[in-house]
């Protein structure tokens, strides 16, 4: 398996040695380090990218809360296919834009964070995906979405919160049966898809 965007290698911890032989790729040089150091992982230090990876070679690539950081997701989910065997699996796990802008600002943001507002100017997302664009993007690439989840707010010490953010997500997991529109109003979801035969 292999982790793009792998940080301190929490994920690997997922993953256990025997029966999976871990990867990961991190920007971060001491990220790197540690995770490889820490979980007995294989773990480049740059970008998908630039690490060279031979065809077909993963049977399982994630790629959790990472992809509005890349200079270029299309040539990253591109990469991501190549190294994937044919009906191998990619784990794009992103915020749901909508809900991201809901809750930075006014009443539901002061009921949440206490203040009226939590946008900076200084955000480092390069982009923002709906849940079509991520589609396509994963579509044009090679990869078939199979399923989507809808990933729960974690929990806070405030029960009326976590009951709040409960029956939110319980609502948008049915919703999103419906059309997949409505996964970027959720906090996160992920997309499962698996590499087509021919790429």
């Amino acid at each position: 398996m292999l982790d793009i965007g792998c940080d301190l290698g929490d994920m690997f911890h997922w993953f256990p040695d025997p029966g999976w032989t871990r990867h990961g790729v991190e920007i971060s040089p001491s990220a790197a380090k540690y995770a490889a150091q820490t979980h007995s992982a294989q773990v480049y230090s740059g970008t998908i990218r630039e690490a060279g990876f031979p065809d077909t070679l993963f049977d399982l690539v994630t790629m959790l809360d990472m992809l509005y950081y890349v200079d270029d997701p299309s040539m990253t989910i591109k990469e991501v296919a190549r190294i994937l065997k044919p009906g191998g699996i990619c784990a794009v796990e992103i915020s749901g834009q909508s809900y991201q802008l809901m809750r930075s600002r006014g009443l539901l943001c002061w009921l949440i964070e206490q203040r009226w507002t939590r946008l900076h100017t200084d955000s480092s997302y390069l982009f923002w995906f709906t849940p079509t664009s991520l589609q396509r993007l994963l579509e044009d690439s090679g990869l078939r979405i199979i399923e989507e989840h809808v990933i729960d707010s974690p929990t806070s010490s405030v029960p009326w919160r976590d009951q709040l953010a409960g029956s939110y997500s319980a609502l948008i997991r049915r919703t999103s049966r419906l059309s997949r529109y409505w996964l970027t109003w959720t906090p996160k979801y992920m997309l499962l898809a698996e590499r087509v035969e021919k790429i």
